[in-house]
């Protein structure tokens, strides 16, 4: 069980190596604590892209992790379980720590902001939907790593009640 986000950050290095060995043909040697590439055989080299490599998403919620997504990714895909005062006291400050570490302005940056909504084309559909948020509601907030986004709003204090709740399958 290693730290998670010192792993992440290694892991996402570690694919922007191999990355940067299919685009440009540089040597793969890439040695970190947790992962070691050193070998890129011709049968697993897929070349360069026209388009250039792929960018690399992290999906955070937590300050450390969201920290290394702007450190070392090149986006954070932010938890539909969210605010927008936990977006913007939480989430952006780390973001903004990650990318001064690595000398990168947020405009190098792609934030993907998720959402949980209700649509329907018909009564029954939108009633449908929304049991199905509560639902996704419900298990978000009863998960003690998700209190953050609850106390960024003033719910915090709710989150061991719902716990408990979800215990009792009281959804």
């Amino acid at each position: 069980f290693s730290p998670p986000a010192a792993r992440m950050r290694e892991y996402i290095l570690a694919l922007k190596a191999i990355f940067d060995c299919w685009q440009n043909g540089t040597r793969l040697d890439f040695e970190g604590e947790y992962f070691r590439h050193t070998l890129m055989t011709p049968m697993f080299n897929p070349g360069p892209l026209d388009c250039g490599p792929p960018p690399i998403l992290l999906g955070a919620l937590g300050p450390k992790m969201t920290e290394v997504a702007g450190e070392v990714a090149d986006g954070l895909i932010v938890h539909p379980f969210n605010s927008m005062p936990f977006i913007t006291d939480h989430a952006l400050p780390a973001v903004r720590r990650g990318l001064e570490k690595s000398g990168r302005s947020r405009e190098d940056f792609i934030l993907q902001i998720n959402a949980m909504i209700i649509t329907g084309e018909t009564d029954e559909a939108r009633a449908a939907a929304k049991e199905s948020v509560k639902g996704l509601l419900g298990f978000y907030a009863s998960t003690p790593a998700y209190r953050p986004p609850m106390e960024a709003i003033g719910y915090g204090d709710l989150q061991p009640e719902l716990n408990v709740l979800s215990k009792e399958g009281r959804w």
